[in-house]
């Protein structure tokens, strides 16, 4: 049994500098043949709603400027080409498909859910297996449009395996002595394709993930390759097991770990295939400083917030800070949509939230914020400008099962040009009012900040003042009107 990757598609976030829109490149031609195997998979992930491509004319984004339109053209001539073959081409996708775009995260209607109208294109390209991703799963709303609807229309292809619903329904079937209803979606997907390989798939999604956890909860993966329907399913006959999962392959979470199911696979069929593929997996850390930075997306949301959202007279002193979350891509040059709004605003009405500590505490968090300088420079790829940007591979699959760049590309890309920072790109970022100025231990800051940033706020100002002063009653709503879905585009007008 022959299995192969044929296509794997990303939509990331990325810091780019110096790319001229008017850099036209021709595209590329597959560097050798497409070797089939005798089950081929198209692979996609994190699309984040961007269905319709990224339409400015500029590179990097013309490098992905494909829209679903293209990919279901290409997917149709791929089809044909497996069945000229005889062999197998699956399709999956493993989650996210939504936050990140206007079509998916704004109520084009209030009485319908956001971005209803786009999984009907992931069920046109007629999926054969899919998970969802953390993101899928936030909106409470969302999640009961899976139960009510979603979910049904896919008839199994849409797994859950560790995702169950807190009020089961009525089961319709069952499965392996498990009641099917209580899953959110399907446990596993068992079938068997046009050229009779009979394939077996679950899925995971991480333990961590920010859901509605009024309507659903997250079985650990190590726990639920224990369960009784799970033991079950790998009795059945399979010629090839496949994992999907909305997790971080490359440093999970030990309960997280797909290598659970990979295992437990292994222990009953040493020999048979397992394909695995995963999303989510994103790297951030370190703080910056607007002063350090001035021409950034970071320096920019500041001075939104120090025009539009700080009442100077309620806050004659103050200190914001905020984690990079809420900004989502970047704003290139040339006219800015509503659509680009939406792209780079997140889709959260929260308050803002403060909170007055002794001036000690912001002090504290501000000389911790110092300690890594930032240094910012760009990279140079190295590459032929002829190149059109694009990821390359580097994995461990090559000849000799050594670490390599691009072996597995079949188009070789040129690594786009980022902003590379001295200790990684930063997570947090802050400006303050009285910087240069030495106040009086006895005069007030606010300490203002965004509202996921503010879950943290009390544990961290307990651990700077070795104290239990601190708790969720502690911070308040920071009383304005500005919401941190609208502070963006108050500043726009």
């Amino acid at each position: 049994m022959r299995t192969g990757v044929l296509l794997s598609t990303l939509s990331a976030t990325s810091f780019v500098l110096g790319l001229k829109p008017e850099d036209d490149r021709p595209i590329p031609l597959p560097t050798r043949p497409l070797e089939w195997g005798d089950v081929n998979v198209l692979h996609t992930t994190d699309i984040h709603g961007w269905v319709l491509g990224h339409p400015k004319n500029v590179y990097p984004e013309k490098s992905w400027s494909g829209t679903f339109g293209d990919f279901y053209s290409f997917l149709n001539h791929m089809r044909q080409k497996a069945d000229d073959q005889n062999v197998d081409l699956l399709l999956v996708d493993t989650g996210d498909r939504r936050i990140g775009h206007g079509l998916t995260d704004r109520l084009l209607d209030p009485e319908t859910i956001n971005g209803q109208a786009v999984p009907q294109l992931y069920l046109d390209l007629r999926y054969d297996a899919i998970v969802p991703g953390n993101h899928d799963l936030a909106n409470s709303d969302v999640v009961k449009f899976i139960m009510n609807s979603f979910a049904d229309r896919w008839n199994g292809k849409f797994i859950t395996s560790n995702v169950r619903r807190r009020k089961p329904q009525k089961a319709h079937s069952t499965i392996a002595g498990s009641d099917q209803r209580e899953f959110l979606g399907a446990p596993y997907r068992y079938w068997k394709t046009k050229n009779k390989n009979k394939i077996m798939a679950f899925s995971a999604v991480l333990l961590g993930a920010r859901v509605a956890k009024e309507l659903i909860s997250i079985t650990p993966v190590s726990e639920m390759v224990e369960e009784d329907w799970f033991v079950g399913a790998l009795m059945l006959p399979t010629d090839v097991f496949m994992i999907i999962g909305h997790v971080d392959a490359k440093n999970p979470l030990p309960k997280d770990d797909m290598k659970f199911i990979h295992d437990a696979i292994r222990k009953r069929h040493p020999l048979k295939p397992i394909i695995m593929f995963a999303g989510y997996y994103l790297d951030r850390k370190e703080w910056t400083e607007d002063e350090k930075d001035s021409e950034s997306l970071f320096s920019f949301y500041l001075n939104a917030t120090e025009d539009v959202l700080i009442d100077k007279s309620y806050s004659k002193n103050w200190m914001f800070f905020s984690n990079w979350g809420i900004l989502r891509g970047d704003i290139y040059s040339g006219p800015f949509t509503i659509g680009d709004f939406y792209t780079i605003s997140p889709n959260d009405p929260s308050p803002y939230r403060h909170i007055r500590p002794d001036l000690t505490e912001p002090s504290s968090i501000q000389a911790s914020t110092s300690q890594h300088p930032l240094s910012i420079h760009t990279t140079n790829s190295g590459f032929s400008s002829s190149l059109t940007y694009g990821w390359k591979t580097r994995d461990y699959c090559g000849k000799g099962r050594r670490e390599t760049d691009g072996e597995g590309d079949d188009v070789e890309h040129e690594p786009i040009p980022r902003v590379s920072f001295e200790n990684g790109p930063p997570v947090f970022f802050w400006r303050k009012s009285y910087r240069g100025t030495k106040l009086a231990a006895s005069e007030e800051v606010d300490l203002i900040f965004t509202n996921r940033i503010g879950q943290k706020v009390p544990e961290a100002l307990n651990q700077i003042t070795n104290s239990k002063d601190f708790n969720d009653n502690s911070i308040k709503d920071y009383p304005t009107t500005i919401t941190q879905d609208k502070l963006l585009g108050v500043e726009f007008q």
